[in-house]
């Protein structure tokens, strides 16, 4: 049997993980074993995600117990920060942020696709996760960055923050068609960074290979995650998963894990997986450090 190559993470940044401590989820990892999983792979870089909280302070203490690499952080707009709130977008960039998001759990296409609610409130709640005793007093509607549709004022001050402070504007769980209304607006601004957040996860997005290519040629990033290939996600063949990469681009796609679930091992382990993966699919070994290590450094100014 010819020997296979063995594909690793070492250079490689992923832009999509989760750790510690959270409210919506269970997760594994504190930030500060999140970032030493990285060291231990040597890893260049991690991007910290979280629901409910900015982590650009927490990346900040992360990177102080694992020197080794960068860590960055962001925040996603969810009705704990406000939802589509300019001033914790603005807050978050001048403090470091490499990402800002839109809304997740508080989205409207999120409460369409989990109609059993935004949080988690299994009996069963982790360790890591706090009694969520009052959560029912909150009684937000899910946010759309669209009225009457058209893009909100928020959201298009938000991506003007995101151009001045050179961040990138993941889109996380909306709608794909406020996906489109917010890659239109961007590029009339002459903004080169929003991610189509986990792309191809199709349970969310349902977007068709023709969308993203037309996503991607709006300029914006169109995110692929290993995750999304997993249950309960719903997932696709790995050889639809390596057409899709090539017929939307290698140029204007970025892999990433969004690992950090308990049902997953570490970021770096979920990470490389999936590359190996693509790899054993066809996938060239060049064509994955693209995506896994060039792209994201040039997004996150690493180069």
């Amino acid at each position: 049997m010819p020997e296979r190559l063995m594909v690793d993470v070492v250079g490689a940044v992923d832009i999509h993980v989760h750790s510690a401590p959270s409210y919506t989820h269970h997760r594994p990892w504190d930030d500060d074993v999140t970032a030493q999983h990285g060291v231990s792979e040597g890893m260049a870089g991690i991007v910290l995600k979280d629901h409910t909280e900015p982590t650009v302070t927490r990346a900040y203490l992360a990177q102080k117990a694992a020197p080794g690499i960068r860590m960055f952080g962001g925040v996603v707009l969810n009705h704990s920060v406000g939802g589509i709130n300019p001033d914790a977008a603005d807050f978050a960039c001048t403090m470091g942020a490499a990402q800002v998001w839109c809304p997740t759990v508080d989205a409207l296409r999120h409460s369409q696709v989990f109609p059993q609610g935004n949080y988690a409130t299994a009996p069963e709640i982790g360790p890591a996760e706090p009694a969520k005793k009052s959560r029912h007093l909150l009684k937000k509607p899910p946010i759309s960055l669209l009225l009457d549709g058209k893009l909100t004022p928020e959201i298009k001050d938000v991506v003007k923050i995101c151009q001045i402070w050179d961040a990138m504007l993941g889109t996380s769980h909306i709608h794909k068609s406020e996906m489109a209304a917010l890659a239109h607006f961007a590029k009339a601004e002459g903004f080169r960074k929003v991610v189509i957040t986990h792309g191809n996860w199709v349970l969310m997005s349902e977007l068709t290979g023709a969308e993203l290519r037309e996503l991607a040629d709006l300029g914006a990033w169109i995110e692929f995650c290993g995750t999304s290939l997993l249950p309960p996600h719903g997932a696709r063949p790995m050889d639809a998963e390596v057409k899709l990469l090539n017929e939307i681009g290698i140029e204007r796609c970025v892999l990433a894990s969004d690992a950090g679930a308990q049902i997953y091992g570490t970021a770096p382990t979920m990470f490389r997986a999936y590359l190996q993966l693509l790899n054993n699919t066809g996938l060239p070994l060049q064509a994955i450090r693209t995506m896994s290590s060039d792209t994201p450094k040039q997004l996150l100014n690493m180069a």
